[in-house]
């Protein structure tokens, strides 16, 4: 494409560009960033222990309890989960999100996402900071939030909830900063046990959930249990929209849903609150972005650890599908978790405008690089991330007339990985913004559906393949599904998995749009983003149950062979 040609040119000029001598940044002592904070003693409260063992529970008791406070999220999902729950207390709530707010702007409690918490106008009461442990290198590219949260909020007290791993690195920016650190150790509410290995699909059980790593083993995995067993399956992955990761989870929650195991990632392992018995490992390696690698002992603890929902079940179960992981899942559970001494940091956004005031000749994206390349941390202490994601924006960004205030802004967007789609809009929007034009949003409904019709005949395919591999002893599919609806544009439409893809894409560059149109007010088109996000997220939905519907058909028709 034109956009790929042209970031491979800007790529070759990069190689070939002489610059100039840029900045060292001196990044020593990050808690001085926060001078407001550092005239305050605050109380840090380190709630530690494996999960389901209550730590967050009794956090958020003391959060409850306040005059005021913030609960810092490490997903969407989780801080929607808090902001309900607080609602549910008779609370005055508010929920903040990169991308949405809820609530009264005067509310006295506050759910957000992490990289949301205000460190620089809000006083609170208590802090709620979750999954502390992703300050370090578990965390990868956003364990800097974590590190800036814990530097920079403004609480008299401070919960903060994870496992044991970076107890030391803590109590070292604790020290660092001036405040007084105590110690609430947890254990497992009910315990953890390893079962035999799952032989065939047979052996599942309700309350069961099976982590696979790789997308398009979920959906096998999914369709195998569906069309094999009377179970439906919900499903949970790290792409799929939080809206249907919410609704996926509640499907498996309700006891009458009639969605008893759930297929999931890795995704189950930060802070969901999910009614799991079993976790089932369909595999033990995964791809990291780099090369497949076998799980760490903190993911394989992590996910393990997430069987036996306190209150559901008297204990919890761990087990596999192959025989040669059994030894490897059963001898990292016997193993505490390796310490993490280091954190990830980040410089603040006024770091990025002090850079360009004093060294007017740097291009925004050599701006962004020495971020990467020229900041001087303690490596005993502080790593920096990487900013591949930001430098790729940051280079559509060259040419178009922006300030590096609004660059920057549109460096944090939630673009989705390896997506040149995505930065196709961003370009095009940044460039209206630039010219001081309206942005609109040139997608609709229409588009939406006009690129799922073509999915109809694949399914009708499907099933007129199924009919004649039974010697057509299949009656028809169910209606719907073999209906031709090739001139309806309602959402009545069929997808198979190959194709939600496609969808979630769509969905990825709608909230693009909307994180920009938050910070952005000629971005006019919000609350038609809105709208069209709520579609995609129901066409995904729709496309579930299509699937589901499909699979259990299949099964009926299996069981109706062998009764007659």
């Amino acid at each position: 494409t034109s956009l790929q040609q042209e970031l491979n040119r800007i790529d070759k000029m990069d190689d070939e560009y002489i610059r100039e001598p840029a900045p060292n940044l001196n990044m020593f002592n990050p808690q001085t960033w926060y001078p407001r904070t550092r005239d305050k003693k605050r109380r840090i409260i380190y709630h530690y222990g494996p999960t389901n063992s209550g730590k967050t529970y009794h956090a958020l008791e003391a959060l409850k309890s306040a005059q005021n406070g913030v609960y810092c999220a490490p997903l969407r999902l989780l801080a929607w989960e808090i902001y309900e729950n607080m609602l549910d207390s008779g609370m005055q709530a508010r929920l903040l999100t990169g991308e949405e707010v809820f609530g009264d702007d005067n509310a006295t409690h506050t759910s957000c996402t992490v990289e949301m918490c205000d460190l620089f106008e809000a006083e609170y009461d208590v802090a709620v900071l979750d999954e502390i442990q992703l300050m370090g290198e578990a965390g990868g590219d956003r364990g800097w939030a974590w590190t800036r949260a814990l530097l920079g909020l403004y609480a008299n007290e401070i919960h903060i909830c994870g496992d044991e791993t970076v107890k030391k690195l803590v109590t070292h920016i604790a020290k660092k900063c001036g405040d007084d650190i105590e110690f609430r150790k947890y254990k497992r509410l009910c315990p953890l046990r390893m079962d035999n290995p799952i032989t065939n699909y047979s052996d599942i059980q309700p309350g069961d959930c099976i982590v696979g790593f790789n997308r398009n083993d979920l959906y096998q995995v999914k369709n195998e249990i569906e069309r094999n067993t009377s179970y439906k399956c919900a499903l949970i992955y790290g792409q799929l929209p939080p809206e249907n990761r919410r609704t996926q989870s509640r499907l498996f929650n309700n006891q009458g849903s009639g969605y008893d195991v759930l297929v999931s990632s890795d995704a189950i392992g930060m802070g969901l609150n999910l009614n799991i018995r079993r976790i089932v490992f369909h595999s033990v390696s995964k791809y990291d972005g780099f090369r497949r690698r076998n799980l760490t002992n903190t993911e394989i603890l992590q996910i393990a650890g997430r069987a036996g929902r306190f209150k559901m079940y008297d204990e919890g179960y761990v087990s596999c599908m192959k025989m040669k992981d059994y030894k490897y899942i059963y001898k990292n559970l016997q193993q505490r978790p390796p310490k993490q001494l280091i954190a990830c940091l980040r410089p603040e956004e006024v770091h990025i405008h002090d850079i360009a005031e004093q060294y007017p000749w740097l291009r925004f994206s050599d701006i962004i690089r020495c971020f990467k390349d020229r900041c001087q941390v303690n490596e005993n202490e502080f790593f920096i991330p990487d900013y591949e994601k930001m430098l790729q924006i940051a280079q559509i960004m060259e040419n178009i007339p922006l300030s590096v205030k609004d660059k920057y802004i549109f460096t944090t967007i939630p673009l989705r990985s390896n997506s040149i789609e995505s930065l196709g809009f961003v370009q095009e929007w940044a460039i209206n913004l630039a010219r001081d034009k309206l942005v609109y949003l040139h997608l609709d409904e229409k588009q939406l559906v006009e690129i799922m019709e073509k999915l109809q005949m694949s399914l009708r395919a499907v099933y007129l393949e199924l009919n004649q591999s039974n010697n057509g002893k299949i009656n028809g599919a169910p209606p719907r599904m073999m209906e031709n609806n090739s001139n309806n544009t309602s959402l009545d439409i069929n997808m198979n998995v190959n194709d939600i893809n496609d969808v979630e894409l769509l969905y990825s560059i709608l909230s693009c749009y909307r994180f920009l149109a938050f910070r952005f007010p000629t971005f006019v088109d919000y609350q038609k983003c809105q709208h069209l996000l709520h579609v995609a997220a129901k066409m995904i939905q729709q496309g579930f149950d299509d699937v589901t519907i499909q699979n259990k058909y299949h099964y009926q028709q299996q069981q109706h062979a062998l009764n007659s």
